[in-house]
């Protein structure tokens, strides 16, 4: 069962390629069914944009950027839904703070603190 989890409400591996951004495994699980809904933590597409990267506040690499954009993309084509907002539990500071972000803020976000956007 390519959405099975070891326990319920844990991710599924479709998460956890989405979570590390691999878009060859992303591609290959929604190729098989995966189920691009299932929100467990946030929705697949929310992952693989990077809203729950722990280093949400360092600028990724271009490579980093276009990943997480194939990951996207491929969600998308499968159907995957790009609204609704994930709460992101901020660990910068004396004390963690949720912030509720969509999806075009994590990019907005991502892409505002590049140094040369041109690059992509």
């Amino acid at each position: 069962d390519v959405d099975q989890c070891a326990r319920p409400g844990t991710a599924t591996a479709l998460h956890n390629a989405c979570l590390g951004h691999r878009s060859t495994a992303v591609e290959l699980l929604v190729s098989h069914g995966a189920n691009v809904h299932n929100n467990i933590w946030a929705p697949p597409a929310f992952m693989a944009a990077g809203a729950l990267d722990s280093d949400l506040h360092e600028s990724p690499p271009a490579e980093a950027l276009w990943q997480r954009y194939k990951c996207v993309l491929h969600l998308v084509r499968a159907g995957a839904r790009l609204d609704g907002t994930v709460i992101n539990f901020d660990a910068q500071g004396p004390e963690p703070r949720d912030v509720q972000m969509s999806l075009e803020q994590v990019f907005e976000k991502l892409m505002g603190e590049r140094e040369d956007s041109e690059e992509l």
